[in-house]
């Protein structure tokens, strides 16, 4: 039998039959496709959220850990005849007579959209001719949120502080302020306080109260195929309080604010250095 005579021995039923097949094949080929690359566009989302969380956490916490540091690097010292025991008169001094220098070593307010986190330290240290005559470098680095961008901004200013220790005169002169963008996608940004005996508080305690400083952060990026309206902050989040101890809104979204993806990152820093004050 011809190729052709085989051909017309199909039944219309056979050709319904394989057309289902092949129409089936394809449906289940194109719903497995669909379904890689929502999973695939999900991971990127994730992946860009652990990033932004990954350089916030790494960013704050090398500022905040070094809050008050007084300067105990010798490489600081600028000028002639610095010695083990100048240096020390100059920490010493500074510890003693900060409050003249009008600058929190690590201070917080809240701002239009979130926390505004402060936080201040040595640069550097110069001699004059006059041993009683020092200038102080201090940087002082301000956080927060911007509500326009969703973006953690870094306020860098400089502080030069002319300094008499035999009068303990102090003048100071600020750089401007230029507020950058350093981390995107940032939803929420709050901080909070340990106090040795009072314990976590929105509020930070008194210099030699405090014991340590918490940050909360939620980023987000839409994505479209997330309908799930969730409360914020979540209950998989370890909080070392309650959010409303800790000064942190809670937050229920709905409609299309539900189609987000979300990332929350707590950070604790205890501060036993004893260069905080």
């Amino acid at each position: 039998m011809t190729t052709q005579n085989r051909c017309r021995g199909f039944t219309l039923l056979e050709v319904l039959v394989t057309l289902g097949i092949v129409v089936l094949v394809l449906v289940l080929t194109a719903g497995l496709s669909s379904g890689m690359q929502h999973a695939a566009a999900m991971q990127v989302r994730q992946d860009l959220l652990q990033q932004d969380a990954t350089l916030a956490e790494a960013l704050l916490s090398l500022q905040v850990s070094s809050a008050g540091d007084r300067g105990s690097d010798p490489a600081i010292y600028l000028g002639k005849d610095w010695t083990d025991e100048s240096r020390a008169s100059a920490l010493n001094w500074m510890a003693g007579h900060w409050i003249l220098f009008a600058v929190p070593t690590l201070a917080s307010g809240t701002g239009s959209s979130g926390d505004v986190l402060q936080v201040t330290r040595v640069e550097e240290v110069e001699q004059k001719a006059n041993p009683a005559l020092l200038r102080y470098h201090l940087k002082k680095t301000t956080f927060s949120r911007s509500s326009s961008s969703d973006a953690l901004l870094w306020n860098a200013q400089n502080l030069w502080c002319e300094v008499d220790q035999a009068s303990s005169a102090v003048s100071c002169l600020e750089s401007a302020s230029n507020p950058q963008p350093v981390v995107d996608h940032l939803e929420a940004f709050e901080v909070f306080f340990l106090g040795k005996t009072s314990g976590w508080s929105a509020t930070r305690p008194a210099a030699a109260e405090l014991s340590g400083v918490g940050m909360y952060l939620r980023f987000k990026v839409p994505a479209e195929q997330l309908k799930t309206c969730l409360s914020y902050p979540s209950k998989q989040v370890r909080l070392p309080a309650a959010a409303s101890v800790l000064g942190i809104p809670s937050r229920t979204y709905q409609g299309n604010q539900c189609k987000a993806k979300r990332l929350e990152l707590v950070k604790v820093l205890h501060l036993s250095s004893p260069q905080v004050y």
